[in-house]
């Protein structure tokens, strides 16, 4: 059982490295066949599988705690990954219809919007959580995040393909 803090950082350094790699693309113009390899992974593993740990389990515990869902740093989180979830979507149709100019205008707005999301997690949120639970709760987060469906195939697959995706764009992983 890892520390359920540990396991979001450690996710949050890949979904980094992810938007990294997109803010490259746009540069190098790289082909749309980038950015649908990589807005899949940010749908399967940022979207589904990370932010299901989040937002099932670590933000409930954090409410149950006291933590408004609606203002403050959680309500802030949870909005932008309503935005997050509608720039996925946004991006998919941009790809499949060949909008460039669409499609680059909304990975450079989503990449600006998920990092300094990371960023309000990683330096508020997280310490917050952090502060409130007991070392007991913690422990029933960490039991909660390990139930939680790999993504298929696999973490390591989709991990390797964070290592693709950096190297393609031309940046370091």
């Amino acid at each position: 059982m890892s520390d359920p803090f540990q396991v979001l950082e450690h996710e949050h350094r890949l979904i980094s490295k992810v938007l990294d790699a997109l803010a490259q693309a746009v540069e190098r113009e790289l082909p749309v066949s980038f950015y649908e390899r990589a807005v899949e992974w940010l749908d399967i593993y940022a979207t589904q599988f990370h932010h299901a740990k989040e937002e099932d389990i670590l933000y409930r515990y954090l409410m149950d705690h006291g933590m408004p869902r609606d203002y403050g740093p959680l309500g802030v989180v949870l909005e932008e990954h309503d935005y997050g979830d509608a720039y996925i979507v946004a991006m998919r149709k941009h790809a499949a219809d060949q909008d460039i100019p669409a499609l680059l205008e909304d990975v450079r707005a989503y990449v600006e919007l998920l990092k300094a999301h990371v960023e309000t997690e990683d330096d508020l949120l997280l310490p917050m959580g952090r502060a409130m639970l007991t070392a007991e709760e913690i422990a029933e987060v960490a039991a909660l995040f390990d139930a939680v469906p790999d993504p298929e195939p696999s973490v390591d697959v989709w991990e390797t393909m964070v290592e693709q995706l950096v190297a393609e764009a031309g940046g370091k992983a």
